[in-house]
């Protein structure tokens, strides 16, 4: 009975040890290109629950670090509808919801493509 354990252990051809990680994951450019990818659509899907005027001041202030007085001016209204903006533009980033229902009949016949007749 031993000797059949030992006999079958020896003749197991699959992997003994896991493969190695990686330290960092952008060394792998496969990898490195699936995060940027993943990242990318976060931010997309994150942005889309904002109006266009509320995406705009976002942008200015987190990504360019514009001032107030540079995105009123930028965007056409006052730098306290400028901070106004910002502050509702990060209260529905948090909020997890998006800002507006899509329409699942639409969505279908989207997806089917053109009909053929």
């Amino acid at each position: 009975m031993l000797r059949s354990a030992r006999v079958r252990r020896e003749e197991y051809v699959g992997p003994w040890l896991p493969e190695p990680l990686l330290s960092d994951p952008y060394q792998d450019p496969a990898r490195s290109v699936e995060l940027a990818d993943s990242v990318s659509m976060a931010a997309l899907l994150l942005l889309e629950r904002l109006s266009p005027l509320e995406r705009a001041v976002f942008v200015l202030r987190e990504v360019f670090a514009f001032g107030f007085d540079e995105m009123a001016a930028a965007v056409g209204r006052s730098e306290a509808a400028c901070r106004q903006l910002v502050v509702r533009a990060r209260r529905h980033m948090g909020a997890g919801r998006p800002r507006f229902a899509a329409d699942r009949q639409s969505d279908r016949s989207w997806r089917r493509g053109p009909s053929t007749r």
